[in-house]
């Protein structure tokens, strides 16, 4: 369970929606002298990563862990004409940083911009740059070494994580609707498909990639079934993270990913979740895996890979339905086929990439084919309201 849950049930829980007044705090700064800076981030939580992301992202969906990620990776090229994070690094030692006792500014669509800074690289490293001299007011040259910035990164990562759990806990306090919707929505996955026989023995559990719990109350997930909230939830610990899978033997990417930073914050329970296969019975396995409003990112194909292979998804009976939910509005048509291409998109994506992992690299090939020739790899519209 993904995202698109949330706002199918009317939650503002994008990363979109969090961010944009973020943003807007940091293109309304009109001033570059000290006090000006010291005010702004002294009457807001902005973080280091804000400013990262201000100058990246410019849709909707707002790829936070994907920028995250050429950011944290950039290190390992110490060129500071093409790395961000050794750029960044350099800007912090200009001395022409605020106008205190300078007068020269250019102007430019979008803004104001200082002489020198013309170039969106340019300004978002300087930007980065004041926002690490306004919060150290002290530092120095040689306290500015890669080292001090890494943990700049990480310390800001979870005040940037803090901040959007209470965005997110407030969002839920503000919508009288939400658990009501969330309660339908979760009756509709678990029934739909569902086989009617009194004596068929149904245990449900939920991977849920949110950090929202409600969906918790309202899944009956029998005597065996759990519910598991990844990345943490609110009241707890939250976490943004990059994929661990190529990048655990990085000393300086490991602390960003979600492997490493799941196992600080103690991991979590997740044994329930499927009923694995084995050799001599593959009935044992999982029956049913649903997908629902999950984005499919590649940032998560290391736990898609893990419940493939324990399901033993080649060999075994387990069947996968992906869901988009069904449009009935006057462009519905139009709209159910643009998102059922979509999603159809990266399923391919998905398998494709899972295949590549197989042993048999024969099988790997083959698999899709052979999921859709068992009837085991469904795409379907859920009517919504």
């Amino acid at each position: 369970m993904g995202n698109g849950f949330d706002l199918q049930c009317g939650l503002h829980s994008r990363f979109g929606d969090f961010f944009k007044p973020r943003f807007e705090v940091i293109a309304g700064i009109e001033s570059y002298s000290r006090a000006a800076w010291e005010s702004v981030l002294e009457d807001s939580d902005l973080t280091l990563w804000d400013f990262i992301l201000e100058a990246n992202i410019d849709d909707a969906w707002c790829d936070v862990e994907g920028e995250m990620e050429r950011w944290i990776l950039s290190y390992s090229d110490q060129n500071s004409k093409t790395s961000l994070f050794w750029g960044a690094l350099k800007a912090v030692k200009r001395a022409d940083l605020f106008t205190d006792g300078m007068t020269c500014t250019v102007w430019r669509e979008g803004g104001r911009r200082l002489a020198g800074e013309e170039d969106d690289r340019t300004h978002l490293f300087c930007n980065i740059a004041r926002y690490v001299l306004t919060i150290n007011p002290e530092l120095s040259d040689e306290q500015c070494t890669p080292e001090f910035f890494v943990k700049l990164l990480k310390r800001d990562l979870g005040r940037l994580e803090r901040a959007f759990g209470a965005h997110l806990s407030k969002e839920i306090d503000d919508n009288n609707e939400y658990v009501g919707e969330c309660r339908n929505l979760c009756r509709m996955i678990v029934e739909d498909g569902k086989q009617s026989d009194e004596d068929f023995y149904v245990s449900t559990s939920v991977l849920s990639f949110n950090y929202t719990s409600v969906a918790e109350d309202h899944f009956d997930k029998g005597d065996d079934g759990v519910f598991v909230n990844i990345h943490g939830k609110l009241g707890e610990d939250i976490i943004f993270g990059i994929d661990g899978k190529d990048c655990m033997d990085n000393p300086v990417a490991v602390p960003f990913t979600k492997t490493y930073r799941l196992m600080l914050r103690g991991g979590s329970r997740t044994g329930g979740l499927i009923s694995t296969a084995n050799s001599s019975n593959l009935q044992d396995a999982t029956d049913v895996i649903k997908f629902y409003g999950h984005s499919l990112g590649r940032a998560d194909y290391s736990y898609f890979q893990s419940i493939f292979d324990g399901v033993d998804l080649y060999e075994s009976e387990t069947v996968l339905v992906f869901y988009f939910p069904l449009d009935s509005s006057d462009n519905s048509e139009r709209i159910n086929n643009e998102r059922r291409s979509k999603l159809a998109n990266s399923i391919n994506n998905l398998l494709v990439a899972y295949g590549a992992t197989m042993d048999n690299s024969d099988h790997g090939k083959n698999l899709m084919h052979k999921l859709l020739l068992e009837g085991r790899l469904i795409i379907r519209g859920l009517p919504v309201d």
